[in-house]
């Protein structure tokens, strides 16, 4: 296959031991091009340092959030940075004591973060001020993995819950319920507690309110009274057991494969799309205020935010 191939696979496509499978008719080749917005520097990350374009230095990129003006902010070990259209970076927040790895971003313009060993979520609202939200989100047991979070426009945040199998909803007042997940067998589609996830990573809204999960190994649906539907299934090995999600305003749903990412459209039939010259290992993926998909890489590279484009 030629850098910058698109094939296109069915979700019900199976294959034999011989690995043939009943594939469409692949596209037109298509290189799709990652052009470096910030970051640089070491491989795996520095101390963070404000700075245009690559100047710019990361420690790790765990989730990107965008607003409606087209900045970007990315969580970054515990802190938010702010990356604007320039490619300018500056720092909103480092204090250490409040977890922002997961990181979302409400109508309001508070943040809210949750992070690894930390079941307290924490909201940072526009004039600085950083609280905890709440608190015990995981029955006061540590969470061993960092969780990744969505907010939607009536400020409830959402939270994959990735060894507890599923995903939580916190009301605008700080009520806390499980929307989907937590039923017997592994991936099984339902209503509520009836649906079973496989270890969801990440979520984000599409235009319709309804959430898309990266579940490890699928791409699910849950709707907001907590139906849950398989869109598609990816097989492990090519997408990372942490890989982020992002979903366009079509309904379009991106996940980072190990060098390359995989586009799950609403019917179901996923893309490979391949980078020119590769992708580092991805760790975030946005939607900007532009509709272009980003991207932050790092771990095996230097950590950095990409815009993804034809």
């Amino acid at each position: 296959m030629s850098a910058g191939a698109v094939v296109t696979v069915p979700a019900t496509a199976t294959g034999a031991a011989t690995n043939q499978v009943a594939a469409r008719a692949a596209s037109q080749a298509t290189i799709l091009v990652s052009e470096p917005i910030a970051g640089g520097g070491m491989i795996g990350g520095e101390a963070p340092v404000d700075g245009d374009g690559s100047q710019a230095r990361f420690s790790g990129i765990y989730q990107l959030v965008a607003d409606r003006t087209g900045n970007l902010f990315a969580s970054d070990r515990n802190g938010i940075r702010q990356i604007a259209p320039t490619g300018a970076v500056t720092t909103l927040r480092s204090t250490p004591a409040a977890a922002f790895d997961g990181l979302a971003l409400d109508a309001a313009g508070n943040f809210y973060g949750a992070g690894v060993y930390d079941d307290t979520i924490y909201r940072r609202t526009p004039d600085g001020v950083v609280k905890s939200w709440f608190t015990g989100w995981n029955g006061g047991v540590r969470p061993q993995a960092s969780v990744r979070l969505a907010a939607d426009g009536a400020g409830n945040v959402y939270l994959a819950d990735y060894f507890g199998k599923r995903i939580l909803k916190f009301s605008a007042a700080g009520v806390r319920s499980v929307l989907a997940g937590g039923g017997a067998g592994d991936g099984n589609d339902g209503v509520g507690a009836q649906a079973a996830f496989h270890g969801p990573t990440a979520l984000a809204f599409d235009a319709t309110g309804a959430l898309l999960v990266n579940d490890s190994d699928a791409v699910r649906r849950v709707l907001p009274d907590g139906t849950v539907k398989t869109v598609a299934r990816i097989p492990k090995r090519i997408i990372p057991p942490d890989s982020p999600i992002a979903v366009d305003a079509a309904g379009n749903a991106y996940v980072a494969g190990d060098s390359d990412l995989r586009l799950v459209k609403p019917d179901g039939s996923v893309t490979v799309l391949q980078m020119m010259g590769g992708l580092p290992y991805t760790t975030a993926l946005a939607i900007g205020g532009d509709g272009r998909l980003y991207a932050g890489t790092g771990w095996s590279a230097p950590v950095r935010l990409w815009k993804i484009s034809q």
